[in-house]
């Protein structure tokens, strides 16, 4: 079972890209429905738990999208530590 992620968490997607901070997550009521109901979402009956993500590309421009958690991994950040 993954982590649960919360807000402010990093995270990566699987197949790759920029680290992105999670800023909310939805576990949905079977639907399958994602965080927005715009568009064209052909695969969100697969998919039950959405994390909405924000992250700045290569050109400092901001972004925002949410995707399905099974496609996100965890990102370590400089305060994760195991010493006290």
């Amino acid at each position: 079972m993954s982590k649960a992620l919360e807000a402010g968490d990093l995270v990566v997607l699987k197949s790759g890209g920029p680290t992105m901070v999670v800023t909310a997550t939805r576990i949905g009521d079977g639907s399958g429905a994602p965080l927005s109901e715009e568009g064209d979402h052909e695969l969100a009956d697969a998919f039950d738990e959405w994390v909405g993500c924000s992250w700045f590309d290569d050109q400092a421009q901001f972004h925002s999208a949410a995707f399905p958690r099974v496609g996100l991994a965890t990102q370590a950040t400089m305060f994760d530590s195991t010493a006290d």
